[in-house]
This record gives C-alpha cells, sequence and structure tokens, in this order.
C-alpha cells in the first residue's frame, strides 16, 4: 500500500466520528494508538466527542508518556491520565503468559468506570492478529473496537500514516512495548525491577544510539539484547562496563549478565 492509498479507508474512521457516542482512543505513546487519536482529532468537527486517555502505570516508559503529553498540546488535545489496577492484580503481577490479558483487562474497566457509555478504542493493527495478543480477548470482553484492523492497516500502513500525519519521530522509533515484557514469564512483576529496566534501556540509547534494545530481567539473571545494527559499538571494554552497572544496580554477579541481539518475544522463554 502506498501513502496516498493508506488514506482511501478514511471513511471507516469518519464513521465512527460520526456516530452519537463520545469516543475514547487508549493511547499508549506508541505509534499505533498515537497515529489512531491524532487522526481521529484531524477529522473531528466537534473535539468534545474525542478523548485521549492513557494510563501512567510503572510498566509505562516515562519517555512515552512525556512525549505524548508533547503531541496531544500541539494537537490542542487534553490528554487524560488514568491509574488502572493491575499492580493490584496477583493475576497481572504472577506473570503468566496470559499477563497482558490482565493489563488490558484492569486497562478497559478503568476506562469503563471513567468514562462510561463511550466507544473505546484502539490502535491494534491487522498485524497483530498473527501475533499471540491476550489483550486483544480482555478488549473483546468490554466491546472494544480496532479501526486500523477494519481497515486492513498493517504496522507498515500505520508508519505511512504517521509521517503523513507529521509524526515522523514516531514513524521511525523502533517498537516499545511496555517495560513488563521485559520481565521473563514467571518471574514475579516487580516496579522497582521495572524502573531499573527503564535506567539500563535508557543508557543503553544514550551510549550507542536509539534502537531496538532491550533489558530482560530473570530472577538470577539479565540479559542485555542490543539491535542487530548497534552490536558491533559493544566491544570488551564496554561490555565490562556494563556488566559492572547494571550488576551493582540489580544486585546481581557480574557473570549473570549477559549480551545478546534483540530477539522479538524473547519475554516468553
Amino acid at each position: 500500500m502506498s501513502e496516498t492509498s493508506v488514506l482511501d479507508n478514511l471513511q471507516i474512521f469518519q464513521g465512527y466520528l460520526s456516530q452519537p457516542r463520545t469516543l475514547v482512543v487508549a493511547v499508549s505513546g506508541g505509534v499505533d494508538s498515537t497515529s489512531l487519536v491524532f487522526l481521529l482529532q484531524r477529522l473531528s468537527i466537534d473535539k468534545d466527542k474525542l478523548v485521549w486517555v492513557h494510563a501512567k502505570t510503572p510498566a509505562v516508559p516515562t519517555k512515552h508518556t512525556l512525549q505524548l503529553q508533547a503531541i496531544a498540546d500541539d494537537a490542542g488535545a487534553s490528554l487524560k491520565i488514568i491509574t488502572p489496577s493491575e499492580f493490584q492484580d496477583e493475576r497481572y503481577l504472577e506473570n503468566t503468559i496470559d499477563r497482558c490479558y490482565y493489563c488490558k483487562f484492569n486497562l478497559f474497566e478503568e476506562i469503563s468506570r471513567n468514562f462510561p457509555g463511550t466507544v473505546i478504542l484502539t490502535g491494534a493493527n491487522r498485524d497483530d492478529l498473527d501475533d499471540f495478543r491476550p489483550g486483544l480477548k480482555a478488549a473483546n470482553d468490554f466491546n472494544v473496537r480496532h479501526p486500523f484492523i477494519e481497515a486492513c492497516y498493517g504496522k507498515n500502513e500505520v508508519r505511512m500514516l504517521a509521517r503523513i500525519l507529521g509524526l515522523s519521530e514516531l514513524a521511525s522509533a523502533p517498537s516499545s512495548p511496555c517495560l513488563s515484557s521485559r520481565i521473563f514469564t514467571g518471574t514475579r512483576i516487580n516496579s522497582t525491577v521495572l524502573y531499573k529496566i527503564e535506567e539500563v534501556e535508557d543508557m543503553l540509547a544514550t551510549a550507542i544510539g536509539k534502537g531496538n534494545h532491550r533489558c530482560r530481567y530473570g530472577k538470577d539473571r539479565v540479559v542485555l539484547e542490543v539491535d542487530p545494527v548497534k552490536r558491533n559499538l559493544i566491544n570488551e571494554e564496554f561490555m565490562a562496563e556494563l556488566q559492572n552497572t547494571v550488576g551493582e544496580l540489580f544486585g546481581l554477579s557480574v557473570s549473570a549478565i549477559s549480551l545478546s541481539t534483540y530477539q522479538r518475544g524473547n519475554g516468553y522463554i
């Protein structure tokens, strides 16, 4: 699909805006949900019918919240910050393979409580249907809608749309799911650990440049995954420095800190 044809399905988004109920978009700060709400903001005549809602918890990188707030301000939108209850939900904290279901369940429950009678939308795209996404089941439980899926937009189309909308920095940004995805399945979710993970990933981005970098944490080890195109920037001296810094931060020995290249979905091993 070309950038021109990306706009061929605008009637789907306009159709949502023409119905009588208020639209609430769950905006994580990533390219998908941000592009969706930004597009709807551009198309909307009655801005009061569109609500930007962002969930801020220890699993959400601070930079995502700050960037999203800046985008909302530039768009003249009021960003509503909510705090779902997943960090009080043992089912989420246990970090089973269905963790994302309980995360999204708490999110949509909180949105429904704060904005009753509205239509909840997400930025889920067609490519998500080919992935293991327990969160989509939670969305179905709350009758959440996914306009990009209805418009047959995959990740490439969403990134094209972001460029058209002027969100060029987001369009080219590497994927960055919630910080809890860095904790190995079966290792309990801990907010203190999440803050440390964010600190390490910010450190890597500062040292070698932005990319698909992950700090993956298990009960007795940390795996630093670096974007393949940046891997050659980490020499033995830098790796030794990383092992000392990260080991001290997590209270682990240097031998428990290893280096690998980024692999999507490694949080499930």
